[in-house]
């Protein structure tokens, strides 16, 4: 199989463990990952968190034949930035979790916080990320949280680029760490974005719930 990387960027107050799941399971299904640091937490502004990653991006790119990003919360928008207005091809794929591409309400909590009040309803920086073109060759994924608790209200973590997909019985913080999270970003590369057949030809979810970890098509 072709070297494919994955990296992995964590939200605002980056909460880095909930990634450990979806690596592991990553990681048995023969892609590499990493987990991408940046600094302050992300509770600085969202365009230096979104350096610090390209940098990483930069680095290892090289090393693989296809890098896919996958953020969960604010760490979508950082993905979206690195794409939308520093023009990184270094992506080939993008996933967002949970992510307030619309912003959140509950950003007008964090009002001491940089990025927190870039991910308000309305704020420049989402406004400027919607109204900048999505660039058609990178395929896009967006997975919300069927009991979404943050990002409010939870239609705000659809995009308009690519293909939405709701994960049953998770919540924001839990999304991450859920099999079937796993299942739909592994059924959408492998059958959607490689165009790799599953068993008797079949591709899409079904084909990806039956190959990715023995779990059958209709749980």
């Amino acid at each position: 199989m072709a070297r494919r990387l994955v990296v992995l960027a964590s939200g605002w107050a980056k909460q880095d463990f909930l990634w450990v799941p979806l690596a592991k399971r990553l990681e048995a299904a023969g892609y590499d990952t990493v987990c991408a640091h940046f600094p302050h937490n992300g509770f600085g502004p969202i365009e230096d968190s979104a350096e610090k990653i390209g940098c990483v991006i930069e680095e290892m790119r090289p090393f693989y034949e296809h890098l896919t990003f996958v953020g969960h919360s604010m760490g979508g928008l950082l993905g979206r930035f690195l794409v939308q207005h520093l023009e990184m091809d270094q992506i080939d794929a993008y996933v967002s979790l949970g992510t307030p591409h619309n912003g959140t309400w509950l950003a007008w909590a964090g009002l001491w916080s940089h990025s927190a009040r870039q991910m308000r309803v309305g704020s420049d920086f989402i406004r400027g990320l919607n109204e900048t073109p999505w660039p058609s060759k990178i395929p896009a994924m967006a997975l919300q949280a069927q009991m979404e608790e943050i990002v409010l209200p939870q239609r705000h973590a659809e995009i308009s680029f690519g293909k939405n997909q709701v994960v049953p019985w998770t919540t924001h913080v839990s999304l991450p760490l859920a099999w079937r999270t796993y299942a739909e970003i592994y059924g959408w590369l492998t059958y959607g974005v490689f165009g790799e057949s599953g068993p008797h030809g079949y591709r899409g979810f079904s084909s990806s719930l039956s190959l990715a970890g023995g779990h059958d098509a209709n749980e």
